[in-house]
């Protein structure tokens, strides 16, 4: 996205959607076979270690402490909810 920002590319931004598109539809397939809460915790977690890495390798971007206490904490969060939503709970319990 960053580059395409840059850049008058018609080619590039419709393929840039177009990735966009295919990520929403494989999250659209994923929640039928999985629980919604691990699926979407699981892909929002994929997606931001990715750009913090692609950020820190072709941008030149920092990685301070912060960003990896955060990338853990963003972790720590999926194992939780995904172990959360591995439990069956029925309302009032």
């Amino acid at each position: 996205m960053k580059i395409v920002s840059d850049s008058t590319s018609v080619p590039a931004l419709l393929f840039m959607y177009a990735m966009i598109g295919l990520s929403f539809y494989f999250l659209a397939l994923a929640v039928k076979q999985i629980p919604l809460a691990k699926a979407y915790a699981t892909w929002e977690a994929a997606g931001l270690i990715s750009i913090t890495f692609i950020g820190f390798q072709f941008f030149n971007e920092s990685l301070s402490w912060t960003k990896l206490l955060g990338l853990t904490v963003l972790v720590t969060g999926v194992v939780l909810t995904t172990v959360g939503a591995s439990t069956k709970n029925v309302a009032g319990d």
